[in-house]
C-alpha cells in the first residue's frame, strides 16, 4: 500500500517529503483511508495527510483540521514510531 501511494504521488507530479519520516499512519476518515506522513521536522502545518489515491487533504483551515483529529480512526502504524497524536 505504501509503495503504491508513493508511486501515485510521483505520477501526479507530487513527491513525498524530502525530510526523514518518523512514521506513516493509516487512518479512516469520512469513509476513506488516509495516510499521514509524520516527521519530527515537519512542524504543525497540517499538510502531510493524503487519501490513498494520492489526493491531498485540505486541512489548512483550523476547523477542518480539528474535525479530522476528532473524527479520524487510527487503523495502523504502517511505518516507524508516531510523533504526533
Amino acid at each position: 500500500m505504501l509503495l503504491a501511494f508513493i508511486i501515485t504521488l510521483s505520477t501526479r507530479g507530487q513527491h513525498a517529503p524530502e525530510y526523514p519520516l518518523n512514521a506513516v499512519v493509516l487512518y479512516s476518515y469520512q469513509n476513506k483511508e488516509v495516510l499521514e506522513l509524520q516527521g519530527s521536522v515537519f512542524g504543525s502545518t497540517n499538510i502531510h495527510q493524503y487519501y490513498c489515491d494520492g489526493e491531498k487533504l485540505d486541512l489548512l483551515d483550523p476547523v477542518q483540521y480539528e474535525d479530522f483529529k476528532q473524527n479520524r480512526l487510527e487503523k495502523s502504524v504502517l511505518y516507524g514510531t508516531k510523533v504526533w497524536n
